[in-house]
């Protein structure tokens, strides 16, 4: 259903620009085609009118099937006026028609339109270039309906040539060939290029003065068709085409079935064969495709179809690298403003400023400088007037003779001493003045375990005696 909904999206923008005033109206067709062929030498007033007649004729034919999707709906095979399309096929990527000729008439026109995942210059190489028909179309055998020959004979201009196909059809029709008039028309204002087929007897009849060009007829039977295709740009990887012809395959009798299977089989299979063709162009015959590539027929179709396209991505992508400058700009501008804020370290019992250094002279640490250089809590205040009190003791202790009895009060003295200095070192220690102090302590405290434990001995030994 999504398919569908796009390919209805697709059919209506190409109707709406084919009933633009520009290309419905006769004197701005002619004055298109002025410009088209202006550069041309050849191109004079008659050939002018006669290709404006042309492609305002094909113009017709492809605006005649614009109708909205509820009234295509109401379609039947039951119609049978004329001007009545008949859907033969309906799938998600492309709808086969055929309407009926005037009564008495020879020709049955036939349509088939859908959408290619393909560039546009890709879909006209497939079609444009006959002489690689047999590249892409499948050779049956059975039933035997397969391309012989695919050759320009003349090409007239950039745009412009003469074509001779021919085919091998199902027993018991003889083989049909074709002599075809290729002329492109483009309007690359909404990204259209028409093409026009239409059958010729002589070139003469296209105004062109060349002689010998058209082969004679052999046992081949020559069929006529007028017609053509439109070719739409809908993405840089996508086109919509329109292909309608009015065809006679000189039968006295065309019977219903015959048209079934041109339809269905010949008109619908051969679709997706384009559309696979047209989306593979480079794996079908690299050489030759893209030697045909290089014609300036489909380069300048590139550059007028794609280069705004391209124009448009690289000033996205400009916009794009500005907007991602500004901001890494603004991100960097932001990161060096927070290169010059001080930050500070959270430590439960003192923040310490980063920036501040405290330089000390070895051994001089005194509690002004550290209150000088710290935010200290009463927890650490208090432990370090305790360590200010052990160390205070510590230097007033009086070194004790082996032969001097310890009193009882001066054990107790000691013992009191040993406990502070256990409540000091489960202080946590936070800065290089605290790790000096806590040091000179630990010294002082060994110190003292010894001189404790040589007053014990001496005082066993005086009273073993």
């Amino acid at each position: 259903m999504q398919k569908k909904r796009e390919v209805s999206e697709y059919r209506e923008k190409l109707d709406k620009t084919l009933s633009s005033p520009e290309l419905t109206d006769h004197g701005s067709l002619k004055s298109l085609l002025r410009n088209q062929l202006c550069s041309s030498p050849e191109c004079n007033e008659n050939i002018l009118d006669k290709r404006t007649a042309d492609v305002s004729k094909l113009l017709s034919m492809l605006r005649s099937v614009s109708m909205t999707d509820h009234q295509s709906s109401k379609l039947t095979n039951d119609a049978s006026s004329h001007g009545d399309w008949k859907i033969k096929q309906d799938l998600e990527d492309c709808r086969v028609m055929y309407r009926q000729g005037l009564e008495g008439s020879p020709f049955h026109t036939l349509l088939v339109e859908g959408y290619m995942d393909s560039p546009i210059e890709d879909c006209l190489c497939v079609s444009w270039e006959t002489a690689l028909y047999r590249n892409w179309w499948p050779q049956f055998a059975f039933p035997p309906f397969k391309i012989l020959q695919g050759t320009c004979l003349h090409k007239v201009r950039t745009g412009e040539q003469v074509c001779l196909v021919r085919m091998k059809v199902p027993w018991p029709l003889t083989e049909r060939e074709l002599i075809v008039h290729y002329f492109l028309f483009e309007y690359f204002k909404d990204g259209l290029v028409i093409i026009l087929l239409n059958s010729i007897t002589d070139l003469d009849s296209i105004g062109v003065a060349a002689k010998d060009i058209i082969p004679e007829s052999t046992s081949a039977v020559r069929i006529d068709l007028v017609g053509g295709f439109a070719l739409q740009k809908v993405t840089p990887q996508r086109s919509f085409v329109r292909v309608i012809g009015e065809l006679d395959i000189k039968l006295d009798l065309v019977p219903p079935s015959l048209m079934n299977f041109i339809s269905r089989q010949i008109v619908g299979k051969g679709f997706k064969l384009y559309k696979k063709a047209a989306g593979s162009v480079a794996k079908l015959d690299e050489e030759d495709f893209s030697r045909a590539l290089a014609d300036p027929l489909y380069i300048s179709i590139r550059q007028a179809m794609y280069s705004n396209d391209k124009a448009i991505e690289e000033e996205q992508k400009l916009e794009s690298n500005e907007v991602n400058g500004n901001s890494e700009t603004k991100n960097k501008h932001e990161n060096d403003e927070d290169e010059h804020v001080p930050c500070r370290k959270a430590i439960p019992e003192i923040e310490e400023d980063c920036e501040e250094s405290v330089s000390t002279e070895e051994g001089s640490v005194t509690n002004g400088n550290i209150r000088r250089q710290f935010s200290i809590s009463p927890e650490v205040e208090q432990a370090l007037g305790t360590l200010d009190r052990v160390i205070n003791m510590v230097r007033n202790i009086t070194p004790v003779q082996e032969n001097e009895v310890m009193s009882p009060n001066k054990a107790e003295d000691k013992t009191e001493q040993i406990s502070l200095l256990e409540m000091f070192e489960n202080v946590p220690q936070r800065s290089q003045r605290q790790d000096f102090s806590t040091s000179r302590a630990a010294q002082e405290a060994s110190y003292f375990g010894q001189e404790d434990k040589r007053e014990k001995g001496t005082g066993q030994e005086h009273l073993n005696k």
